[in-house]
């Protein structure tokens, strides 16, 4: 099992040339050192994750299967992390091996789903 250190979604690159990963916010650094990538086989992904969350004090909001939101992933898992009374959302991948996780930011191919854990969060506040 495996544990990106930086962010899938985040990627550029010139033509012919390899991707170049960019840093990934504190919070983000933060959850991916939470994660226990062992707790997989024995919690699953949705409590692996949810364990990490709590271990960063953030919030497991949802998991969804990845399939037509982010190729070469299984599921996808939304994270509230807070730092300073400000907010930001993560997702954490699990890629088709079964075994790999990444965590990435939000970022224009995962906008719509940002947008919807947004709503979610607000909609949640309102309760």
């Amino acid at each position: 099992m495996s544990l990106s250190a930086t962010s899938p979604m985040s990627q550029m690159a010139a033509p012919g040339s390899a991707p170049v990963r960019l840093p990934l916010a504190l919070e983000a650094v933060k959850l991916e050192l939470a994660l226990d990538v062992s707790d997989i086989r024995t919690l699953g992904f949705a409590e692996s994750v949810r364990a990490g969350a709590r271990r960063i004090d953030g919030e497991y909001l949802f998991d969804l299967p990845a399939s037509g939101l982010a190729a070469g992933y299984q599921r996808i898992a939304v994270v509230r992390a807070s730092a300073a009374d400000q907010h930001t959302l993560l997702f954490v991948l699990l890629e088709d091996d079964g075994e790999t996780l990444s965590v990435a930011e939000p970022d224009a191919d995962l906008a719509g789903l940002a947008a919807f854990a947004e709503a979610f969060v607000e909609l949640l506040q309102r309760l």
